[in-house]
């Protein structure tokens, strides 16, 4: 059995982090665009693209809508 060299692991979890990250400013900027749009009786489209992999989302809120609707490009 071989183990990770440590410089492996460390990379493997800067790279989780970085992701981590990336994933919890995106809830909380889809969560505020929620709560603007119930707020303020707004229609909100939030759009979203990752630079590296340039992978796009789309959302868009309206003050009715629970959940918002997520379209992935």
């Amino acid at each position: 059995m071989t183990r990770k060299s440590s410089v492996q692991s460390k990379v493997f979890s800067v790279t989780k982090s970085l992701r981590q990250k990336r994933d919890r400013r995106k809830m909380s900027l889809g969560t505020k665009s929620h709560e603007y749009s119930n707020d303020c009786s707004a229609d909100v489209c939030l759009g979203t693209r990752i630079r590296e992999s340039g992978k796009a989302s789309i959302r868009f809120f309206s003050p009715a809508d629970t959940s918002g609707l997520e379209y992935g490009m």
